[in-house]
Formats: C-alpha cells, structure tokens, sequence
C-alpha cells in the first residue's frame, strides 16, 4: 500500500534511523518495584555487579556516541563506574545526585529514545544512587577483650600487695588482688589470690593468670598451664555479689623474669548485680 502522507512517511524515517542507532536509553520513571531494605555496603561494586549491566543494554547504544547522544557521552569504556558518577551535563547538571535516586537526572530524565526500563531495573538504580550517598555504616565495636593489660608484678621480700583492674574486661570496678613474694630458686609466691567484685558483681569462668615478657608477649601458651609456671589456671568459676571477694585458693609458684609483667585472661565474664 502506498502511503500518499508525506508525514507518515517523515516519521518513519526517524524511527528508521533511530533503530539503527541501536538506541534503548529509557525513561526511568515511577516508583517502579517496592525498594528492597537490604543495605548496599559497598556502592560501586553494586554498581559494577547490577548497574553496569543494565546501562550497557539500555544507554550504550546512545551513550557512548557523541553523535547519537548529542555529547551526552556518560558512558566511558575507560571505567563506566567513575563516568557515570562524574557526568554532568552542561545544561541539566548532574547525571547523579548521591543519595537522592528518585530525583537524579539519570532516573528523572524526560522521554527519549527506546522504551522505558523495566521496574525493577530503575529501582535497582535508584538503590544505587541513594547507596552513594548514605554514609558507610558504622564498623563493628572490636570484640570486648578478656585479656587485662600487662602489668608488672611488685615482688618483696614479703608479700607485696598487687591490684590488677578489671574494668576493660567489663567488670567495672572489680579487681584481681595477690601478694607476691620472692621464693626459692626465683620462683615467685602469689599469696591470698583474691576476686574482688565492684559494684556490677562479677560471673566468670575459667580465669587464668598468664606471665608475660618484657616484649608484652607471654612466656608460653596457655595450655602449658600445667607443665610449666608461666601461668596459673585457678580451677573456679566464681560468681561473687557486689561488694564482695572471693579467694582463689592458698599460694601459687609462679616464674616472673625480671621486669616481666602477667595478665587476667577469662573464658567468660558477666555482672551479677543481685
């Protein structure tokens, strides 16, 4: 059939040439899918893994030609994820506003060439976008330590009294309390070894005395507890009421270098407020 409308004829054309350009650039539009609440912890690998795919089969075609996309070219071989973030059109601004997906210029862009993108690809965008602008969640709190600091043991020809707080194993306010005198052969004497619980009580397990070097490192591993004296496992767990103490047994040979320092290791700990 003849088409007697020069019009008709005008129009085909352009749709002629624009499917040879290849071009699918949609609109991005609508609040698409229902956006997922899981969070995007890393923006441009999201990019790279779910994004990327989907501006190559819908935008390339257009932009990553100066001529078909009238120097629209946000789309760069050289790295895809730094050109789109970075593109900012002379007259539009910004391609992307970080943060703020349902208003960028890449999702509010008017129609154009190519049918729109499928729901759950604009909001796979938008996600995207807002993703580049919330701030990296926080990392995690480091594990609590149930390792007291190094501190160098005061010994005497009689017992010298040792505190050893406890605060920065989460037991504020209790302590681990000896005396330590030198013994025979070098070997130090821990006497009335003692729990004392601050005003949150204190629940442990398996608590361990450990010797320390002068290079704040321990003399040998804990499971050579019963081999050696470089460290002294007192056998209890005790739970002990606030204010209260707990004795850990009578004397205990222990070998401390020279300037060497122990520290209070334990298995577990809680407050026993009651």
């Amino acid at each position: 059939m003849m088409l007697r409308n020069p019009n008709a004829l005008t129009l085909l054309t352009i749709l002629a040439a624009m499917l040879a350009v290849g071009c699918r650039a949609g609109t991005i539009r609508g609040p698409g899918v229902e956006d997922p609440d899981t969070m995007i912890a890393d923006p441009e690998e999201f990019f790279r893994a779910e994004v990327e795919p989907i501006l190559m089969t819908a935008c390339a075609g257009c932009h990553t030609d100066p001529v078909a996309s009238q120097g629209a070219v946000f789309l760069s071989s050289a790295d895809y994820y730094a050109s789109v973030t970075n593109y900012v059109s002379p007259t539009a601004g910004p391609l992307i506003t970080p943060g703020e997906g349902a208003v960028s210029l890449l999702v509010t862009k008017g129609m154009h060439r190519g049918p729109e993108l499928a729901p759950e690809e604009s909001t796979t965008i938008r996600r995207w976008i807002d993703a580049e602008g919330e701030a990296p969640p926080p990392p995690p709190p480091p594990p609590m330590t149930l390792r007291t600091s190094p501190r160098v043991v005061m010994i005497g020809a009689t017992p010298e009294v040792n505190t050893i707080p406890l605060d920065e194993v989460g037991l504020p306010g209790s302590s681990l309390i000896f005396g330590a005198n030198t013994g025979a052969s070098g070997i130090t004497l821990l006497t009335d070894v003692r729990l004392s619980a601050g005003e949150g009580g204190m629940m442990v397990t398996q608590p361990v005395l450990v010797v320390y070097g002068t290079d704040n490192q321990p003399v040998s591993e804990r499971a050579m507890c019963v081999d050696d004296l470089s460290c002294i496992e007192f056998g209890e767990d005790p739970t002990i009421a606030p204010g209260f103490e707990r004795t850990l047994g009578g004397t205990w040979p222990v070998m401390v270098p020279a300037g060497g320092q122990v520290v209070v290791e334990f298995d577990t700990v809680a407050l026993n407020p009651s």
